[in-house]
């Protein structure tokens, strides 16, 4: 059951208490690589047992022997390694709050992405942040490119490869995605551009257009995500996404193909994301 506040007519969730399976999962996880990887960078030692009791407090009784060989099983990939959701602004100790908005649009993504690119190898560039294991697992970690322009999460996601997977590393690169698309020869297929930033900024549609565009393949999926709200308000965002964002596409030499729109909320911040497949003109 989620902890709520109630603000007028308006109920939001509080941070995660007593979890769903799925979700006791992920928070198991993101206990473990923030306890082991704080352990690292402090040289402070009993991770484990400083993860237990963080558990507990989400009502997840584990013993320290039980973490310890869930961290074993993520690195041997026995163990899924999806995550909660967390921020580098909000590292190691955080509480967590659910995203079952999010993962329903990676999941209508998933299928999009079967629909439009089949069972062809998939080259992604994104943000995945601490969900880099898992995405790897996804795409293959030599078909990943992660961005970040925070330097917590950088170093933090490199942690996470080097000390919980097998496998050979994703490309990391330590600044802002569009930057990233602007000197790359690598096409991709796959576009996770989950933009903590309004559709409304200036430039942006634009940006986002012309760095896929660039580096596409002949035949790419692209998620756009981008809140709503103070900066923002959804009659605005309505006027922009998505013909806005197809129409700078359209320009180019790509078709659009497809549109789906649609929106969670998670935290406070509502979220609205387009999905896009475009195509190269013959």
């Amino acid at each position: 059951m989620l902890e709520k506040q109630k603000k007028g007519n308006i109920t939001r969730n509080l941070p995660i208490r007593v979890v769903c399976p799925n979700t006791r999962h992920r928070i198991i996880n993101q206990v473990i690589y923030e306890e082991f990887i704080s352990s690292l960078w402090s040289g402070q030692e009993s991770w484990e047992e400083i993860a237990r009791l963080r558990l507990k407090e989400y009502d997840i009784d584990l013993s320290s022997g039980v973490i310890k060989s869930y961290k074993a099983q993520i690195k041997s990939g026995v163990r899924n390694p999806i995550s909660s959701s967390n921020f580098s602004n909000a590292l190691f100790g955080s509480s967590f709050s659910s995203r079952y908005g999010k993962d329903a649009m990676y999941g209508q993504f998933s299928l999009w992405e079967k629909i439009y690119l089949k069972d062809e190898e998939k080259i992604y560039v994104g943000l995945p942040a601490n969900q880099i294991l898992f995405i790897s697992q996804m795409y293959g970690a030599k078909n990943v490119f992660a961005c970040d322009n925070d330097e917590y999460m950088i170093r933090f996601m490199a942690s996470l490869q080097e000390h919980f997977s097998n496998r050979p590393h994703a490309t990391i690169y330590y600044g802002n995605v569009f930057d990233f698309l602007s000197g790359t020869d690598v096409k991709f297929s796959v576009y996770d551009l989950d933009l903590m930033c309004h559709a409304n900024a200036p430039g942006l549609i634009s940006q986002i257009a012309e760095s896929v565009t660039k580096t596409a393949q002949d035949l790419a999926v692209v998620n756009v995500a981008t809140s709503v709200g103070r900066w923002i308000s959804e009659d605005d965002y309505f006027s922009i996404m998505p013909n806005r964002l197809v129409e700078e596409i359209e320009k180019r030499e790509f078709n659009v193909v497809d549109v789906f729109s649609g929106g969670y909320n998670d935290r406070i911040i509502p979220m609205k994301y387009e999905f896009l497949a475009i195509e190269r003109r013959k």
